[in-house]
């Protein structure tokens, strides 16, 4: 299947570590939704410009 697109999600989880995010990534997988989804840990995201992006155009899906 073709993704028709990316979704970014960085997750604003300071206590989640590496192998939670995959077990999250494996469960939105398993929902066979039509995007292909890119989760961070945006306390892990060490590129300045990528965090001012987030900052500028990022929204907030779940408070």
């Amino acid at each position: 299947m073709v993704s028709a697109s990316i979704a970014g999600l960085p997750q604003e989880a300071p206590d989640m570590g590496l192998a939670e995010l995959l077990v999250l990534g494996a469960q939105l997988d398993d929902l066979l939704l039509p995007w292909q989804i890119d989760l961070q840990l945006r306390h892990l995201i060490r590129h300045p410009e990528l965090l001012g992006h987030i900052d500028r155009a990022g929204i907030t899906l779940h408070p």
